[in-house]
């Protein structure tokens, strides 16, 4: 929450999920828009998988993909009006799922400098990556 204040200031708003869920027949369409796009973000993403896809078989993979399709669509669908600040470690299933564009709503999309983003573990922050931070003004 503090990085997100540092970046934008005091407009930075949380929503929570159960908003994101409360129209039953916008999740149906939505489901189904996401499962339609899964199968092009899985195409784009077996090329360079994350590794959480190791673990998982290919319908699994395409399952996950739908799941987080579908909440930003439902992001892009309700909050157009927005700008979404990205912390996710890839951009590329955004890209390749056209998960900013719902219908005729668009949702801008700005992703944080790579350094910022997730992961936030001990085994993922080096010197390197602290120094970058630091360079922004972060610590």
């Amino acid at each position: 929450w503090d990085l997100c204040q540092a970046l934008v200031g005091p407009r930075v708003e949380i929503v929570p999920l159960g908003k994101l869920f409360s129209n039953e027949e916008l999740i149906e369409k939505a489901w189904r828009t996401a499962r339609a796009r899964a199968g092009r973000m899985h195409q784009k993403l077996r090329k360079n998988p994350p590794p959480i896809f190791r673990m998982l078989s290919p319908r699994e993979q395409k399952e996950r993909l739908a799941a987080e399709a579908v909440l930003y669509l439902l992001m892009t669908a309700q909050y157009a009006d927005s700008v979404y600040l990205g912390f996710e470690v890839h951009a590329e299933y955004w890209r390749s799922g056209e998960l900013y564009r719902w219908k005729e709503n668009f949702l801008p999309v700005v992703f944080a400098p790579h350094c910022l983003r997730q992961h936030w573990a001990d085994w993922a922050v080096d010197e390197k990556r602290l120094d970058e931070i630091s360079k922004l003004g972060l610590l």
